[in-house]
């Protein structure tokens, strides 16, 4: 059973992705990981087998237009759109080129017009997803529009109209599939959630610790815990880096992962100016470019561009991001209190979570308009750092999180879903 894998985004978007290539493999299915260019050392260096898609996302997050996008000017936001959309037919055009003699699909959201290759194909499909952004619920609103509860009705209500403000690639889906995939193309407001009446299976791997399972989802939409290695390669500090981790006091963690903001040198300063003020000691990862390295090390402050979380968060006593899901599965899978300082997409739901469930204070917001503040990140480190009831909850919640298995979780759920819907096609 040969099963492609289609996935695009940051590191979190795609590393998950490759645990679960491992599980699945391991349970005998033939897998090919389907992604941009920039994660093939990855994916061959962990055995897996890759197709490519000609796109380098880390430059395109990286490029002036993306980040001024990210800062709110309307102008570059559309260049910024344009250009991706200038890229997605040959993105598009890859899947359809890597899915030939496959048996099966697995996509994430960026990758949603897999849906028409799997039908021109005739083969199953499902959507994979780091938050629950699929499927409708009364539970609360569609998290990329709202974080407030607005009632059931109208939490319902929001799933519809994001639907509505989503549809600006309809013109090159349906060229794709007129001219690339030689079918028909899709209807205006197409719901890709049901294909032949039936609904498209769903595989959500956050953490059900998180955010329960609402009771009005459909059976097909499955909860499995986050996909990771068990066993990741052994990562190997620089000196400085141990002999700064064994120095007392412990260090927080303060990273905002691989979103780029406009003002890289800004945010640097106002995160150095918040580790003085709070008084703490910090470990500092820049990202692809979110921040410079100012101090690459000082008694209080120690700068890199990346370190594998499950080696860092271990070793330090609370950590500061940017709210992505897999950092916040991370954080807490090790009992660490969290702030989170959500930038975009889906970082405010699970900020929110992270507050609501009590492992971390208010969220502090990057928005363009309200950039990040040295005294207002300040006042939230010493609130983590100080907090000993946010502690004993983290911790709480990490051993809960530490008994899931979302890998062998989803791989039994995908190896169901995939005969039943064999069945069903054939």
């Amino acid at each position: 059973m040969r099963i492609a894998i289609m996935t695009m985004g940051t590191w979190g978007d795609v590393m998950p992705f490759m645990a679960l290539a491992k599980g699945l493999t391991a349970r005998g299915f033939d897998v090919t990981l389907v992604t941009s260019e920039d994660f093939e050392a990855a994916a061959r260096n962990h055995g897996i087998a890759y197709a490519r898609i000609r796109m380098n996302f880390g430059r395109y997050v990286n490029s002036n237009d993306c980040k001024a996008a990210m800062a709110g000017s309307i102008a570059a936001t559309k260049r910024h759109q344009q250009a991706f959309m200038a890229r997605r037919r040959q993105m598009l055009d890859d899947c359809w080129h890597s899915a030939q003699g496959s048996d099966a699909i697995i996509c994430n959201s960026i990758l949603f017009p897999a849906y028409h290759i799997a039908e021109k194909r005739n083969i199953p499909l499902l959507f994979a997803g780091v938050s629950p952004l699929y499927t409708p619920t009364r539970a609360f609103p569609y998290p990329y529009l709202l974080n407030r509860n607005l009632g059931p009705w109208l939490n319902r209500l929001t799933w519809k109209l994001w639907r509505l403000t989503t549809h600006g690639e309809y013109a090159t889906v349906r060229d794709w599939c007129l001219e690339t995939v030689k079918t028909r193309p899709p209807q205006k407001w197409t719901n890709y959630l049901f294909r032949r009446d039936r609904q498209v299976p769903v595989v959500y791997f956050y953490s059900p610790s998180l955010v329960p399972r609402p009771k009005d989802w459909h059976a097909d939409t499955f909860v499995s815990g986050y996909w990771y290695e068990k066993n990741p390669d052994e990562w190997s500090p620089p000196d400085e880096l141990s002999e700064f981790l064994n120095t007392e006091p412990a260090p927080i963690y303060i990273g905002f992962g691989s979103i780029v903001g406009s003002n890289p040198a800004r945010l640097t300063e106002q995160v150095m100016s918040a580790i003085r003020t709070a008084g703490e000691r910090a470990v500092v990862a820049t990202g692809w470019g979110g921040m410079v390295r100012a101090e690459d090390h000082t008694e209080s402050v120690y700068c890199i561009e990346s370190i594998p979380h499950e080696w860092i968060f271990p070793r330090v006593k609370a950590v500061v991001h940017h709210g992505g899901a897999g950092t916040t599965w991370n954080g807490l899978r090790f009992g660490r209190p969290t702030l989170a300082c959500p930038m975009t997409a889906d970082h405010w739901f699970w900020a929110k979570r992270i507050h609501r469930l009590g492992a971390g204070p208010r969220y502090i917001s990057q928005l363009p308009w309200k950039p990040l503040r040295a005294r207002d990140l300040a006042q939230g480190i010493r609130e983590l750092a100080g907090n000993d009831s946010m502690q004993k909850r983290a911790e709480q919640l990490g051993r809960r999180i530490r008994k899931e298995d979302g890998v062998a979780r989803a791989v039994e759920f995908i190896g169901r879903q995939i005969e039943s819907w064999r069945n069903f096609l054939h």
